[in-house]
């Protein structure tokens, strides 16, 4: 049996070596964890920070309109019923200390068709919005609801439509018309950052898709809400993760996967 001092140092190094993880979780960005985090969520969140976590089904309530996040075995254990209190808006994705949730299917266009320009007008910097040259920070760009915000507010401010964001942020999982409910969500075209995960992970996100009976993510090129220049913005190719640049103007187009946030309050809790 190890003597006293030696027990003693050992707790005392496991303390430190737990201390050290917690420190390392908050400098990346997850701020809730703390010295009371059970040490089985500090390796939930480790590999959250440096891969892929999971993928759940996301959904909201069609009373309350709060978002729940289902793994198949839970979703599978409800009943009938109770899955029929339930909107599928898409799949959450946690991965790369990043979290949101993925659009069930593309968004169309006014036609009805499932490619679109970025902008008709390949001359337009959108006021505010980050121009992105270097692909070894490109990714850093994370953020598709504010990157959508600073477009749709330069619709008005250039006297243009900018099609990919306005389409992607009109987009509804749900409309009276075809489920009952409202979907009452904001979606946005997905920053690079986002996108990029979406081809990382496609193998795995579309078996979820194709589970849930959603549309996958095909081999083309997908737009993010990411800007180059004035006149060209990135894009995703998902037959091979190519990242590119392509002018916006209407002889180019692109699909459009819109994302949306995932609830705080279900984030919470998370793990």
């Amino acid at each position: 049996m190890a003597d006293i001092n030696t027990i003693i140092e050992e707790a005392q190094l496991m303390k430190q070596n737990r201390a050290d993880l917690v420190k390392a979780l908050n400098d990346v960005g997850f701020s809730q964890v703390n010295d009371s985090t059970p040490l089985s969520s500090i390796a939930k969140y480790m590999q959250w920070a440096g891969g892929l976590l999971d993928l759940r089904l996301a959904c909201f309530h069609k009373t309350t309109k709060e978002h729940r996040y289902f793994t198949r075995e839970e979703w599978e254990g409800l009943s009938a019923s109770n899955k029929s209190s339930y909107i599928k808006m898409g799949i959450c994705i946690r991965a790369e200390r990043q979290q949101f949730i993925i659009a069930k299917d593309n968004a169309t266009d006014a036609s009805g068709s499932l490619t679109m320009t970025w902008a008709p007008n390949n001359s337009n910097n959108v006021r505010g919005l980050t121009d992105f040259y270097n692909i070894s920070t490109l990714l850093a760009d994370i953020d598709g609801e504010a990157n959508t915000d600073l477009i749709l507010a330069a619709v008005e401010t250039n006297g243009i439509d900018y099609p990919a964001a306005q389409r992607a942020r009109a987009y509804k999982a749900s409309t009276v018309a075809d489920g009952g409910v409202d979907d009452p969500n904001t979606w946005s075209l997905p920053a690079i950052g986002q996108l990029w995960l979406l081809y990382k992970y496609f193998v795995r996100i579309n078996e979820e898709m194709t589970f849930y009976g959603m549309s996958t993510i095909i081999n083309d090129w997908y737009w993010s809400s990411t800007e180059c220049n004035s006149s060209t913005a990135w894009l995703v190719g998902m037959n091979g993760g190519s990242v590119g640049n392509a002018t916006k103007v209407e002889y180019y187009t692109g699909r459009v996967r819109p994302v949306a946030p995932v609830s705080e309050s279900a984030a919470a809790s998370a793990i």
